[in-house]
């Protein structure tokens, strides 16, 4: 997964992604991918994944800014390490919690990873610094295994929160985990 954010974009035609397995824009690969700018003064934020299955090693990508008059930006390499041990089995959760919160910092939405080792009811609460709830999710009752919520910045009204500091707590049965999160706007 690549991901990146534009704090505001002008006269923005879009986005490529390039990868080599060098540490070389040079001869780099163009994957067939192309972001359309929003033109906006607000925050976005976009994510590429890269479907292609890689041979072990590291691997470089570039993100490619072309404007609406053909001038264009490079920003990279980014770095990935590729290790695939071709195992077969199924990752199995060690514990009851949270296992990533990503991207953190976020701007607008996060995406909370959770796994659970045990068959229970799961709740997942946003507080502020203050200690109140601004959001709950409940996904109810769900079987072992690794789950994914996102959360978009909301209150429980749908309205956006401030920038801040925020908790995830998350309760699997009778474990409680927390992390904390931030929001920048």
């Amino acid at each position: 997964m690549i991901q990146w954010v534009s704090q505001s974009e002008s006269d923005l035609d879009g986005y490529r992604i390039y990868r080599n397995s060098a540490n070389s824009l040079e001869n780099s690969l163009m994957l067939d991918a192309f972001f359309a700018g929003t033109n906006t003064t607000q925050t976005q934020t976009y994510t590429y994944f890269d479907k292609e299955e890689l041979s072990n090693g590291v691997y470089y990508y570039w993100i490619q800014m072309i404007d609406y008059d053909g001038t264009n930006s490079f920003y990279g390499p980014a770095p990935v390490e590729i290790n695939n041990e071709y195992d077969n089995s199924v990752a199995i959760p060690l514990v009851n919690g949270i296992a990533a919160i990503y991207p953190n910092p976020f701007n607008p939405v996060t995406t909370i990873r959770y796994s659970k080792i045990t068959n229970a009811k799961t709740i997942i609460e946003l507080y502020n610094l203050r200690g109140q709830r601004v959001k709950l999710i409940d996904p109810g009752y769900q079987e072992k295994g690794f789950y994914n919520v996102v959360w978009n910045g909301t209150d429980q009204n749908g309205n956006n929160v401030a920038s801040g500091i925020y908790f995830t707590r998350i309760t699997i049965g009778n474990t409680v985990d927390m992390k904390k999160i931030v929001l920048m706007k």
